[in-house]
């Protein structure tokens, strides 16, 4: 899963302080769609939280799973709902109510935006990702949805391509301690500014990670 994904997951477990739901005192999120985003972003979830039965993840899925997507019910301890239209009564039977997370993530960014209305409906209150293609659209849902963040998954794949293409290092980063944490090369960077050493990439046969020896 790339990184930006992953630290929306992060963000979603650690800003698990809203009301709960049905008496039940663990974070909920509900994630809706179904292909391998879906898959990787609810098992993100969970190893985000290290302790089974520590969170409450629903899934929302279509009634039809296309055999090419990696299949989210194999994932233990996760709750799938099956809806053919993300509607007002599907968020009510996912639970929505109460919930401190929702990732819209079908392949649909009008319909990722209906939903988003709908489940204002259900839980006025719960923080929203959502996923779109048309990047021009993000500033406007935005603004129509204050507690959410929209990621595109053209955007986030298209820098990895230009740092592959021109021999860099690939813009990674992620959320720790309400630090930003970015992964650069060591002469790129001031020597007062280096917080850890992530890999040894002298030898490109024998690239070491997490080297005993920081400095290299």
């Amino acid at each position: 899963m790339s990184e930006p994904w992953m630290d929306i997951a992060r963000r979603a477990v650690e800003s698990g302080l809203r009301r709960r739901g049905n008496g039940d005192p663990r974070p909920h999120y509900v994630v809706c769609g179904q292909d391998a985003l879906v898959y990787h972003v609810v098992k993100g979830l969970l190893a985000t939280e290290q302790r089974a039965g520590t969170v409450r993840i629903t899934v929302v899925v279509p009634p039809r799973r296309r055999p090419d997507n990696p299949d989210v019910r194999s994932i233990r301890g996760v709750r799938v709902v099956k809806a053919e239209r993300l509607d007002e009564e599907a968020f009510r039977r996912a639970g929505l109510a109460g919930a401190d997370g929702l990732a819209l993530l079908h392949q649909d960014d009008v319909g990722n935006i209906h939903a988003a209305y709908c489940a204002q409906a259900v839980e006025p209150n719960v923080r929203l990702v959502l996923r779109m293609f048309n990047t021009r659209l993000a500033g406007g849902v935005r603004q129509l949805f204050p507690d959410s963040a929209v990621l595109s998954d053209a955007s986030m794949a298209a820098p990895a391509f230009v740092a592959a293409a021109l021999g860099e290092v690939a813009p990674t980063y992620f959320r720790h301690q309400g630090r930003t944490l970015h992964v650069a090369r060591r002469v790129d960077v001031r020597p007062e500014d280096v917080v850890c050493g992530v890999a040894d990439t002298r030898d490109p046969q024998r690239i070491r990670l997490l080297p005993a020896d920081e400095s290299t």
